[in-house]
């Protein structure tokens, strides 16, 4: 019997319970004093709008934790011609062909962004709802197509979106706690409304991590789990905000400050851009939880316990670990190590939430003779008529769990899960030919964690591969089987570049039946409630599988994050995947394989 617990026990003191003796800067918790909106102000705020009153009067719009949500089915419209139901797709299913408007779309007209600024601005005035301390941005979704021999540009703006930012004393206020928004037509009517807010106080000022010492708790957590030759030029910079949780959580009575890490690398000699990370910026007892977590190993059997003291109880503790699923909720867990292929290491990370929203992590890595360890091959057959998804998350510590709320989600929902490749079991190969057809694009819909940047995105394990999936690498790969949506949880993979044609240079090529591919154009910060959100969306609200992804960035990224999701049209008709549903939740368009495409798209939003 081993005790890995002399690392671990010291770990979260590296990383929250710092020394403060050469820290000077201090900064306020924040306590609540009010969250949510009234009925009488929100119904002030939708008149002042011209937004229908019954909309209120049927409790469609404010929910009753006090968060106001109205979406038109005019928001961010484009123009499209039904054509009508076609052949069954692989799995049997009912296609609804859907064609662009190519004609209605070069007309499109956008609200004029000062008049939309002075218009939503008044009406969260007249209805009491303006917070202090806000800054007013404007921005439009955007609809950008070329065609196949790349001459040809359309680029549209759908909307008008004004963006009203929370501060703190200059420190900006982010999370799904925090957002307020308005979206125009080009007649200035709402088309989408946000509202979600808290009213603050400034409490008991305490002591902060400088941006010196946040930066090497930073590096810490990156170089944790990770090979010491995995991450070369490591470069952080850190950025201070206070995180508000969702207005379900009622019993959060304070806001803390946090740094977000962001960061790039060199891996294998190409730059990537890492997951942002998230810190405390305070340690004090009283508001973060300590966490410390004990591992004790017996061949391939893992035992596991966290002890948790501070912050606010009762906690809600998440497991999450490379080989197995595990159960989440209890402070300590068991389990045998089940690898894909003979590896000798394994990563065990516990998140724990305290009931304030606060979140803290441990993590251990655990080295053991691979003699003990037994291979474990995940789901493989694939039926007909079964919804059905993979996951391949290469990622290890603060970003395991990353999936975990887009798993439950789907299972929630009788949604088969195919695969679940995590850390040193998820592979380059997986999603390249022959191998795809086994794993990537045998499903519905691959949802991916991980590092990345412009036109490629990453894998820690490079022994299956180079450990780098490259845009050029899977030329027709996807769609050709059964993918119809494939979901990239990861930094710049659709990065925009100067010209805006960098998706469409990047990824074309890999369309072969694929539907749509969902990444960020910006960073992304994880949060293990955006993939949540994301399913969610789909499976819970009917929305369109690009509306669910750009509606999750909205709610749980910060206000500047960028989300890209890409499609194409087919030739002839002009028929496309835009408005695709999962399947059971609404219509999906037809598999259009890569001879048959005239023009790629791209949305970009939220």
């Amino acid at each position: 019997m081993k005790n890995y617990n002399s690392r671990l026990s010291c770990l979260f003191a590296l990383l929250f319970l710092f020394s403060f003796t050469a820290c000077t800067t201090t900064m306020p918790v924040y306590k609540v004093e009010k969250s949510g909106v009234e009925l009488d102000s929100a119904k002030n705020l939708l008149s002042s709008l011209k937004i229908a009153d019954k909309e209120i009067n049927e409790g469609s719009v404010l929910d009753e934790n006090g968060r106001i949500y109205f979406l038109d089915q005019q928001y961010a419209h484009v123009p499209v011609k039904v054509l009508g139901e076609e052949k069954a797709d692989e799995d049997g299913r009912a296609v609804r062909a859907e064609a662009l408007n190519f004609s209605a779309l070069k007309k499109l007209t956008v609200f004029d962004e000062k008049e939309a600024i002075n218009k939503f601005n008044k009406a969260l005035d007249v209805s009491g709802l303006l917070p202090a301390n806000a800054r007013k941005n404007v921005t439009h979704s955007r609809l950008v197509l070329m065609n196949k021999n790349g001459k040809d540009v359309i680029d549209k703006a759908l909307d008008t979106r004004v963006v009203i930012s929370q501060f703190a004393e200059g420190i900006p206020i982010e999370g799904p706690g925090a957002k307020i928004s308005a979206s125009f037509d080009g007649s200035g009517q709402v088309t989408r409304l946000k509202y979600a807010s808290r009213q603050l106080k400034a409490g008991e000022q305490l002591a902060v991590l400088t941006e010196d010492e946040a930066i090497k708790h930073c590096q810490q957590l990156y170089n944790t789990g990770s090979k010491k030759e995995s991450l070369q030029n490591l470069k952080v910079s850190t950025r201070l905000f206070y995180y508000s949780p969702a207005l379900t959580e009622t019993s959060v009575h304070t806001l803390i400050p946090y740094y977000e890490c962001s960061a790039s690398a060199d891996v294998n000699k190409q730059s990537v851009q890492l997951l942002q990370a998230m810190i405390p910026a305070i340690s004090d007892g009283k508001y973060v939880p300590r966490v410390n977590l004990t591992v004790n190993t017996k061949g391939a059997k893992v035992d596991a316990q966290v002890d948790i003291a501070g912050g606010t109880p009762p906690y809600k503790i998440y497991w999450s670990s490379p080989s197995v699923e595990l159960a989440s909720d209890k402070n300590q867990v068991s389990y045998t190590i089940a690898k894909r292929k003979i590896e000798v290491d394994e990563n065990i990370t516990v998140n724990v939430v305290d009931a304030n929203g606060v979140f803290v992590q441990a993590t251990e890595i655990i080295y053991i003779d691979p003699a003990q360890v037994f291979a474990v091959i995940d789901v493989e057959d694939v039926l007909q008529e079964v919804r059905d998804y993979g996951v391949e998350n290469p990622v290890s510590q603060q970003f395991a769990d990353l999936d975990v709320g887009f798993i439950d989600e789907m299972n929630a929902d009788g949604v088969t899960r195919r695969f679940l490749w995590r850390h040193n079991n998820a592979w380059e190969q997986d999603f390249k030919a022959p191998e795809d057809r086994r794993w990537a694009d045998a499903v519905d819909m691959t949802f991916y964690v991980g590092h990345g940047n412009v036109g490629y995105f990453t894998f820690e394990n490079d022994s299956h591969d180079d450990g780098y999936l490259m845009h050029n690498d899977a030329n027709g790969d996807w769609g050709n089987t059964d993918l119809e949506w494939l979901a990239l949880y990861s930094c710049q993979v659709l990065g925009k570049g100067g010209d805006g044609k960098a998706p469409f240079n990047n990824w074309k090529q890999e369309f072969d039946g694929l539907h749509l591919i969902l990444g960020f154009h910006t960073n992304a910060q994880p949060r293990v409630e955006f993939s949540r959100a994301f399913a969610s969306n789909m499976l819970d609200d009917n929305s369109t599988v690009l509306q669910a992804w750009m509606d999750a960035i909205d709610d749980h990224q910060p206000d500047n994050r960028v989300g890209i999701v890409m499609g194409v049209v087919r030739k002839g008709d002009g028929v496309w995947n835009y408005h695709d549903h999962f399947h059971g939740k609404g219509s999906v368009g037809p598999d259009i394989p890569e001879e048959d495409i005239d023009w790629y798209w791209y949305r970009e939003g939220p």
